[in-house]
């Protein structure tokens, strides 16, 4: 299984099963020499460096650190070569000062929640590392204790945004207060780079026969659905475990060439794990693919699905599940193409990673309940679910007005492209999830409400509107679960509008509460129409600053004091996206400080005084553009 796997590494005396995280950040089975003993910092003392081998892609890195008090201020981080100074370090963990663990998330320390510590303890520390993106997510344990989440998807620290590469692990403790911490058994895992092959493959011809070997099926196992058309009259189930490094695979014996017919598909129930679905077309009854709730670390990929009958394409409700390289179409129904849900009411499946999918032709069948991709619900919507949604392609969704309805917390939207629909992208519950370096084109863009989200790097052409502002209704909690949560604490930065009908909207409501302390800086909006802002409700302490704007359209309500006027000097490329030229005032023009911003529209790194706008002018590959039939589905790389 190429991701998501567990992974054994060696380090002295024992072995360390690691489970890693869905958000693009997993494990593989290929094997890193782990370094033994432990070092020790004490408060005052020097830096404590120990190499590894270097790291340019994905991987896991863990050790255990056990502080002498608390509080203390220690810690440890990764970094390329031997460091002595804070600023060297990509990822860091911390013991704070204040008796709390947190990690450094671009340009500050932070923490999902309080997680304090007590000294004399030892805690098990792991880190999910993508050095490419420049991310890493990290989960601390503590003795007899689950696994907490610190952070999910953390910005490397601003000074290390453009490294390449990891092989140093650093350790150091301030001066105050004193004490000493013991770091140890450090093991690197890094992400291989193919599937293990099987260790025993059956070939099958018939769904009886199907259904009789996953029954029997064992770690290793590779099943081949010969070519042609089957007929169900009932789900095919699997609750099978396989190994992360011995996956279950059922496929198709080539892509596309196995179609299931009738009244339902796979439904892989608890106790599923590391089971793999490919290569199939599903045209059998709507509503009967599901990942249930207790089935982990399955993987659905390279599959058609194109279902018949009014509901869900596929729901996923177990944890740690992979969704790629499928072909999700031509739906008139209601109900979702894809819905990520949970256990019981307020539950959320963790850790879903849906990449590299095209979703297209969805007819509105009328009403509500037709998104695309739904990820939540409205009770479960203060529940983090740490789904990351990352380089789909979304063309002519037009089932409802909520394309993408995010509906729960803690998310990640990145590098996907939204075009020639009507729909949008929308925050509609939820609170602290990240948009960037989207492309939406001829669209309705993206809505929000809830909490503390960062919106940056976007690109918007021709939208309408680009960006809606949510006026809300409620202030949640108290408020209804159900309602229109006022959106507090939101900032939209660096983002780059481009000939939209309508450009930066927040629409009327009775009595609405409009939005708190709203951040909308250094974005770049060139428009001959509409108006730039028009605010229709009440906003609460809002900063604007470093916005340039360009063409006929009219300030509106954007206030003259966070804008300049100013021909930005975009030109469009090769790809027909508007892009900075060497002389544009924008580069080195931002103001203000956002840590948070470390990436723009391409995937290139942010450093330093960055550009306004969502392109940061580089001669660095694109690694980042809009994306084509090409770049997803089924038969992409």
């Amino acid at each position: 299984m190429k991701r998501r796997i567990f992974k054994q590494g060696l380090t002295i005396g024992m072995l360390v099963l690691s489970i890693v995280s869905v958000d693009a950040l997993s494990v593989s089975l290929k094997r890193a020499a782990a370094q033994s003993g432990c070092v020790t910092v004490v408060a005052g003392g020097s830096w404590q460096n120990t190499a590894f081998s270097a790291q340019a892609g994905r991987f896991t890195a863990e050790f255990d650190a056990t502080p002498s008090v608390s509080p203390i201020n220690v810690v440890v981080g990764l970094s390329q070569g031997t460091q002595t100074a804070y600023e060297g370090f990509a990822c860091l963990a911390r013991f704070n000062p204040s008796g709390d663990i947190d990690a450094r998330n671009g340009g500050a320390y932070a923490a999902a929640s309080v997680i304090p510590y007590t000294g004399g303890t030892s805690y098990h520390f792991r880190l999910a590392v993508d050095v490419s993106a420049r991310i890493y997510s990290i989960f601390v344990t503590p003795p007899a204790g689950s696994e907490r989440t610190v952070g999910a998807n953390f910005a490397f620290r601003t000074e290390q945004a453009s490294v390449t590469s990891l092989n140093n692990r650093g350790s150091f403790a301030n001066a105050t207060p004193a004490g000493t911490t013991a770091v140890c058994n450090l093991t690197i895992t890094p992400e291989a780079a193919d599937e293990p092959p099987p260790l025993r493959t059956f070939q099958v011809s018939s769904i009886s026969a199907l259904q009789s070997r996953i029954n029997s099926s064992a770690p290793g196992d590779q099943i081949i659905v010969a070519n042609g058309i089957y007929t169900t009259t009932a789900a095919i189930t699997i609750a099978r475990q396989g190994t992360a490094a011995h996956p279950i695979v059922i496929n198709a014996a080539t892509t596309g060439g196995a179609e299931i017919r009738g009244s339902a598909g796979f439904s892989l129930d608890s106790p599923s794990s590391f089971v793999v679905i490919r290569g199939f077309k599903f045209s059998h009854a709507i509503g009967t693919v599901q990942v249930r709730a207790g089935a982990t670390h399955c993987r659905i990929t390279r599959n058609v699905f194109q279902l018949t009958g009014e509901g869900r394409y596929l729901e996923v409700n177990g944890d740690d599940c992979e969704v790629d390289h499928n072909t999700f179409q031509n739906k008139t129904t209601l109900g979702q193409m894809v819905s990520i849900r949970g256990p019981g009411t307020s539950g959320m499946a963790q850790r879903t990673w849906l990449h590299h999918n095209l979703f297209q032709n969805f007819t509105s069948p009328g009403g509500n309940g037709a998104e695309t991709l739904q990820i939540g619900l409205s009770g479960k919507s203060l529940t983090d679910a740490h789904s990351l949604i990352e380089r789909n392609l979304f063309v002519r969704c037009d089932g409802e007005n909520e394309l993408i309805s995010n509906k729960s917390s803690s998310n990640v939207f990145r590098y996907n492209t939204i075009r020639d629909t009507v729909g949008e992208l929308t925050l509609r519950h939820g609170n602290s999830c990240t948009v960037h370096s989207n492309f939406f084109i001829n669209s309705h863009g993206l809505r929000f409400f809830g909490n503390d989200h960062q919106i940056f790097s976007n690109y918007f052409e021709n939208c309408n509107p680009a960006i809606q502002i949510g006026n809300g209704d409620t202030e949640i909690p108290p408020g209804a679960l159900t309602g229109h949560d006022r959106p507090d604490r939101v900032t939209v930065s660096f983002n780059t509008l481009i000939n939209n009908v309508q450009n930066a909207v927040m629409g009327g409501r009775t009595n609405g509460l409009g939005a708190t302390d709203l951040v909308f800086a250094n974005n770049i909006i060139q428009s001959d129409s509409g108006t730039i802002l028009t605010v229709g409700g009440p906003l609460v302490n809002p900063t604007f600053e470093g916005n340039i704007v360009f063409g006929a359209a009219p300030n509106g309500d954007l206030p003259a004091s966070g804008t300049r006027r100013v021909n930005p000097q975009l030109l469009r490329d090769s790809s027909g996206v508007f892009r900075l030229q060497s002389t544009s005032p924008a580069i080195n023009t931002s103001v203000g400080s956002y840590p948070a911003v470390t990436i723009d529209m391409d995937g290139q790194s942010r450093s330093g005084t960055k550009d306004v706008g969502a392109d940061e002018f580089s001669t660095s590959a694109i690694t980042v553009r809009p994306l084509t039939t090409a770049n997803v589905g089924p038969n992409a790389p």
